[in-house]
């Protein structure tokens, strides 16, 4: 409501508005930042379908859950927990490693008086 009356939460514009007035006004954010989430949803999907289209249809068919056994939950908890993830070892290797710069040639400052 500060961003929209643009002035500081003591100001008699916003202390003055009827609490159900509020309520409402937070209802209709509330609702406009949900509508928002669905469209960058549906924007992800969009461009998820160009890289792997059979993926997005499992998604948009199990409507974002997954089940899984007792089993896997134990063994993802386990990676998570003594921080195993093999997969991404490689991606941290290559992060971590420090890359070479190209030489940096020092140059003369020329001033008036040269």
């Amino acid at each position: 409501m500060c961003k929209t009356f643009q002035c500081l939460p003591d100001d008699p514009k916003i202390t003055e508005i009827p609490y159900l007035t509020k309520a409402w006004m937070f209802n209709h954010w509330l609702e406009d930042k949900s509508d928002e989430f669905e469209v960058s949803k549906h924007n992800g999907y969009m461009i998820g379908s160009f890289i792997d289209p059979e993926a997005v249809d499992k998604m948009i068919n199990n409507k974002g859950q997954h089940k899984s056994t007792d089993e896997e939950f134990e063994e993802s908890f386990q990676m998570v927990k003594n921080n195993d993830l093999g997969v991404f070892k490689n991606i941290l290797e290559e992060i971590s490693e420090p890359k070479e710069s190209p030489i940096k040639r020092k140059r003369k400052i020329l001033t008036g008086n040269e």
